[in-house]
């Protein structure tokens, strides 16, 4: 079982703990597992290409270590409005990268999945399958997101990089 299937099947469970990453996209809080994530990347100076016919969630393509890497909005998915994107979370699958464009990202959380509750049915269907649940931090809620399912999300409202 891969590390993303292993973490969604503790988190649906509720059973153990692990290292969240707390980000913030269309103006809301959300964690994804840390080891999803290969880096944190600031956006500042970055250059964004366009790619002709791009769907809904891609952004175009920037440049990262001599690669061209997809760069999608994570608030597309999530049904939320676009922010102002200043951090890409860049993720690896097998020989390909791609990357997340949201708002910030925070922290890291070490969180006990005991303590995360349903996710609430308010919002799109298309959101609750991306959420495993929610967690308090502090005065926040948390919408801790299913990595494998958002990525899979965002290449769908984009074909032309499957």
């Amino acid at each position: 079982m891969t590390a993303p299937a292993l973490f969604r099947e503790r988190a649906r469970a509720r059973v153990g703990s692990a290292e969240l990453l707390l980000f913030r996209a269309g103006g809301e809080r959300f964690a994804l597992a840390l080891a999803d994530v290969d880096e944190a990347v600031d956006l500042a100076g970055v250059a964004l290409h366009d790619v002709p016919r791009r769907g809904a969630a891609l952004l175009g393509v920037v440049a990262l270590r001599g690669a061209l890497v997809p760069l999608y909005d994570a608030a597309v998915p999530l049904g939320l409005a676009r922010g102002d994107t200043t951090t890409a979370l860049v993720f690896r699958r097998g020989d390909a990268r791609l990357a997340l464009a949201v708002e910030d990202a925070d922290d890291v959380l070490v969180a006990d999945l005991a303590a995360l509750r349903p996710p609430p049915h308010a919002g799109s269907e298309a959101r609750a399958a991306l959420l495993l649940g929610v967690l308090q931090h502090g005065a926040d809620l948390v919408g801790v997101l299913d990595g494998e399912a958002l990525l899979a999300a965002c290449r769908a409202e984009s074909p032309e990089t499957q």
